[in-house]
C-alpha cells in the first residue's frame, strides 16, 4: 500500500512538473545539458497537445480525399518527367519498393498513367488533358499548403504565380530524388559485383540500403516543412521535424506491411475491393504523421513562446499594467537616448519577459497608438523594431492608460446615464484619481 501511494505521489509530481514547473525554467537557471533535455521534452509535449487541438485527424482525412482525387495526375506528371530521363520503369519499380503494401493499386495506377500519357502524346484532348492535369496537381498542393498554414497560424496563401512556380518545382524535385536513389542503387549493385573487395563492401552496402528509405523520407519531409508553410521556417526546425516524421513514417510502413491481421480483416469484409479501404487507411495515417511533423517543426521554432504559459494566460490586471508601463517606457527612453530600437525578442530576452507576453503587450500598444513598427537593418537583415508613435514630450502615464483603457467597444445597451450611473461614475473616479500625478510623469523619465 505504501509503495502504491508513493507511486501515485510520483506520477502527480511528474504531471505537475510537465504541466507547470518545466515551463517556468529559463535558460540561465539550469545547465546547458539539462536545458536541452527540458527543451526536447517541451517540444514533444507542445507538438502532441497541438496535434489534438488542431484536429489533425480531420485535416488528414481531408488531405486523403484530395490525394485520392489527384493520385493519377500527380503520378502522370512524375512518370512523364521520368520518361524524359529514360528511367520510367526504374521510377515505377522504386514506387513499388517504397510502398510494397500497395503494389496492386500502384500497378493499376501505372496502367492508367500510361493510357493518360499516350492520349496526351497522341493529341487526344491535349489542351483539356494538360489543363486538368495541372489543375489537379495545383489543387492538391494548395490543400496541403492550407493545412500547413493552419498549423503555423498563417492566414495568407501564396499568390497564383508563386503557387504555380513553387508547386511545379516540388514536382520536379520528387522524381529527381527517386531517380538518383534508384540510379545509385543500380550503379553500385553492378559495381560492387565486379570489385575485388566485394566481400567487404557488400555487407556495408546492404546496411546502407536498409537505412536508405529513412534517408529519402527525411529529405522529402524536411523539404516539405521548409517549403509548404507560407512563412520562413528555420532549417534546423524543418530538419528535426523531418527526422521525427521520416522515422515514424518508415516504422509505420514496416508495421503496416507486417500487419497481416488488417489485410485479412479487410479481405474478409470487402473481398476483392479490400485494396481501396487499405489504401485509404494508409493515406490517412501517412498524412497524420506528416502533419504531426509540421506541428513538431512549429514547436521547435516557437518553443520560447510557451515559457510561463499558464502564468501568461492568467496574468493579473496589475502586472499587465506594469508591463504596459515598462515596455513603453523602455521604447521611449531608447528613442530619447538615440539607442538602437529593440524588437520583441530583444525585449523578451533583456527584461526576462515571456515572448508571448511581449507580443501581447506590444500588439495592444500598437493598437493604442503609443508605438509604431519600424524596419531596422542594423544586423544586415530586415527586422521589425518599435519606436514611439508621437512626440515623446506628450507621452505621459496618463496618456498611456487613457489610450489603453479606450481600446475596444463601449457601444452597449447598459444604461450608464441613469440606472447604472453610480457604478460608472465610481469607475471613472478611480481612473481620474491618479490623473493629476500620471499626467505629470513622462514615460522617458521613468
Amino acid at each position: 500500500m505504501a509503495r502504491f501511494t508513493t507511486l501515485i505521489i510520483f506520477f502527480k509530481s511528474a504531471l505537475h512538473f510537465l504541466c507547470f514547473d518545466i515551463w517556468r525554467i529559463t535558460d540561465g537557471e539550469v545547465t546547458a545539458a539539462k536545458n536541452r533535455i527540458y527543451t526536447i521534452i517541451k517540444v514533444f509535449v507542445i507538438s502532441v497537445r497541438r496535434f489534438f487541438e488542431d484536429k489533425i485527424f480531420a485535416k488528414s482525412a481531408a488531405l486523403t480525399y484530395y490525394t485520392l482525387l489527384s493520385v493519377v495526375p500527380v503520378l502522370a506528371l512524375v512518370i512523364a518527367i521520368g520518361k524524359g530521363f529514360g528511367v520510367q520503369y526504374y521510377l515505377e519499380n522504386q514506387f513499388v519498393a517504397i510502398f510494397p503494401s500497395h503494389s496492386t493499386v500502384l500497378k493499376e495506377a501505372f496502367f492508367l498513367v500510361d493510357s493518360y500519357i499516350q492520349q496526351i502524346q497522341g493529341g487526344v484532348f491535349f489542351g483539356i488533358g494538360f489543363v486538368l492535369l495541372f489543375w489537379s496537381v495545383l489543387n492538391m498542393f494548395s490543400e496541403i499548403e492550407i493545412a500547413f498554414n493552419d498549423i503555423w497560424q498563417i492566414k495568407k496563401l501564396r499568390n497564383t504565380f508563386r503557387r504555380f512556380a513553387d508547386y511545379f518545382s516540388m514536382m520536379l524535385i520528387l522524381p529527381v530524388l527517386l531517380i538518383v536513389s534508384s540510379g545509385l542503387s543500380i550503379y553500385l549493385n553492378g559495381t560492387i559485383q565486379d570489385t575485388v573487395l566485394s566481400s567487404l563492401i557488400v555487407p556495408v552496402w546492404y546496411g546502407f540500403l536498409k537505412i536508405l528509405p529513412f534517408i529519402i523520407n527525411i529529405v522529402l519531409f524536411t523539404l516539405m516543412y521548409l517549403f509548404f508553410p507560407n512563412t520562413k521556417v528555420r532549417f534546423i526546425a524543418a530538419l528535426f521535424a523531418g527526422v521525427v516524421a521520416g522515422v515514424l513514417f518508415q516504422l509505420f510502413q514496416m508495421l503496416y506491411i507486417s500487419g497481416q491481421i488488417w489485410i485479412s480483416y479487410y479481405n474478409a469484409i470487402y473481398g476483392s475491393f479490400a485494396a481501396l479501404p487499405l489504401l485509404l487507411l494508409w493515406l490517412w495515417a501517412s498524412w497524420s504523421i506528416i502533419l504531426y511533423g509540421a506541428e513538431f517543426a512549429f514547436s521547435v521554432q516557437n518553443i520560447k513562446n510557451y515559457e510561463f504559459e499558464s502564468d501568461v494566460k492568467n496574468i493579473s490586471r496589475r502586472y499587465e499594467n506594469f508591463l504596459f508601463v515598462l515596455i513603453s517606457s523602455v521604447i521611449v527612453k531608447r528613442f530619447a537616448e538615440k539607442l538602437p530600437a529593440m524588437n520583441a525578442e530583444e525585449l523578451s530576452t533583456h527584461y526576462n519577459i515571456p515572448i508571448r507576453l511581449v507580443n501581447r503587450i506590444v500588439s495592444k500598444l500598437l493598437d493604442a497608438g503609443i508605438i509604431v513598427e519600424s524596419i531596422s537593418t542594423v544586423k544586415k537583415t530586415e527586422e521589425i523594431v518599435y519606436q514611439p508613435a508621437i512626440d515623446i514630450q506628450h507621452l505621459t502615464l496618463a496618456y498611456l492608460f487613457e489610450q489603453i483603457d479606450g481600446l475596444g467597444s463601449e457601444n452597449f445597451k447598459i444604461d450608464i446615464t441613469h440606472e447604472h450611473a453610480q457604478p460608472w461614475q465610481a469607475t471613472l473616479f478611480v481612473q481620474n484619481s491618479t490623473q493629476s500625478y500620471a499626467s505629470s510623469v513622462l514615460l522617458k523619465d521613468l
